[in-house]
């Protein structure tokens, strides 16, 4: 199942949201949100999530949240502005593809060790030296610059 509420000016999103347990594919991209509600957490069986463009929500905190979703496999960060990752995003153990184009980004500190699963990272239009991420392409990680 599929919920849009992208470019919605949404600032909060209800903590009914973890009622929608068959949600796979949840796009908040574009709003507002300063926050994600704790009962996300619910949503296990969540595999793509999009916050592109929602560069005022606290990716410390969501990230956290994050992490306790056992299928989530893509997730979609770009055009947020970010000049650097919070180390929380390694708590996402169950990360495939991780968008992060048209970011703010001169390097990014992503554990091995802890996103075992992670095949793709896309950072087309950050300024990341090329050679950076070396240790993950040698992992079989794909990289896009």
């Amino acid at each position: 199942q599929v919920l849009t509420l992208r470019n919605d000016s949404l600032l909060t999103l209800p903590e009914s949201i973890s009622k929608l347990t068959a949600l796979q594919t949840l796009d908040l991209g574009g709003n507002a949100l300063t926050s994600l509600p704790k009962s996300i957490v619910e949503l296990k069986n969540l595999q793509e999530l999009f916050l592109d463009h929602d560069n005022r929500l606290d990716f410390r905190n969501a990230f956290l949240l994050l992490g306790r979703l056992p299928n989530l496999r893509i997730l979609h960060l770009e055009g947020n502005q970010l000049s650097a990752l919070p180390e929380t995003i390694n708590e996402i153990r169950s990360l495939e593809k991780l968008y992060l184009n048209q970011n703010e980004l001169t390097m990014v500190d992503l554990k091995r060790n802890s996103l075992k699963r992670l095949m793709l990272i896309d950072l087309q239009e950050n300024t990341i030296p090329v050679g950076t991420l070396d240790h993950l392409e040698r992992t079989g990680v794909r990289i896009r610059f």
